[in-house]
């Protein structure tokens, strides 16, 4: 951001995300003077991400194409994708014009949570003091504030990480080669992120492969030997229930069935179809009948 004696005339939106992380860091800082590294480290990175943007934009502008048939090919994106571009590099860069007096700085302001406005005072107890929102933008004895200080001392760190950039990479006064070769260790400590990689697979992947390994182990001999217990048996249930279906059930069925049948076909020899016969078979059986009925029930 670029101020005056009347107030920031000119605030980039970086002067609201990372300087004003910065500014944290240094309002505690000055709070907390053994916790200095809080506020070393944030500047130092934004030093480190100019070092490193500017590198890519020297790699990519004026270095030497890799593939030369590639790079005379290159065309421009279409105004689709560029106009999309350039519209969101505008606001990134400009929404905050106004600075501290315009509406963006305002609704961050007012959006805060209340706790943060007033701070925490420590040097009575064995906590840690925190600064309040006020304190950082208060101007003090040179007529600046805790967050132009921090913004003008990240603004100096960006300003050398880009030179150094420049000098290593655009105008070759030191060949990066040889500082690989003679900081061979680091470079290899940082090319493996810091080890961090090592320390994720150490922490959580090799202990995960531990408890998934038990894991499987529990579900095969355990719930799976249950699991085929429980099927054996009813495999075996299920044959003596088909074999009582079939041995039982069905031959009491089918013994019905057959003596129906056997029935029926006794009974099909007496039907001859011969009228005088049927007659001849009524009769007797009226006369039979008439015979049991003297038998049964004699005179008086």
């Amino acid at each position: 951001s670029i101020n005056s004696d009347h107030g920031y005339v000119l605030s980039f939106s970086g002067f609201h995300s990372k300087d004003a992380i910065l500014a944290t860091a240094l309002g505690y800082t000055k709070l907390n003077p053994l916790h200095f590294l809080l506020f070393l480290i944030p500047l130092l990175t934004a030093g480190i991400t100019s070092f490193y943007m500017f590198r890519l934009w020297f790699y990519t502008f004026l270095g030497k194409p890799r593939d030369q048939h590639l790079h005379d090919h290159v065309y421009e994106s279409p105004w689709v994708m560029t106009a999309p571009l350039l519209v969101l590099a505008f606001f990134a860069a400009f929404c905050a014009l106004a600075g501290e007096h315009g509406n963006l700085f305002q609704t961050l302001s007012h959006s805060q949570p209340a706790h943060i406005e007033h701070g925490f005072d420590g040097s009575h107890s064995h906590t840690v003091s925190l600064p309040d929102s006020h304190s950082l933008h208060a101007k003090v004895g040179d007529g600046a504030s805790t967050h132009d200080v921090a913004g003008r001392a990240a603004l100096l760190a960006a300003f050398i990480g880009m030179v150094i950039s420049y000098l290593i990479y655009a105008k070759r006064v030191v060949n990066p080669d040889d500082i690989k070769r003679q900081a061979s260790g680091v470079h290899a400590f940082l090319v493996n992120k810091w080890g961090f990689d090592d320390l994720y697979e150490f922490m959580f992947v090799k202990p995960a492969h531990v408890v998934a390994k038990f894991a499987a182990a529990i579900d095969k001999f355990v719930f799976d030997e249950i699991l085929h217990t429980f099927v054996r048996m009813g495999i075996a249930v299920s044959k003596w229930d088909r074999k009582f279906d079939e041995g039982v059930i069905d031959g009491i069925v089918n013994l019905m069935g057959s003596s129906t049948h056997s029935l029926a076909l006794s009974l099909r020899n007496v039907q001859t179809g011969k009228i005088r016969q049927y007659v001849t078979f009524i009769a007797v059986s009226v006369v039979t009948l008439f015979a049991l009925l003297f038998a049964l029930y004699p005179k008086g």
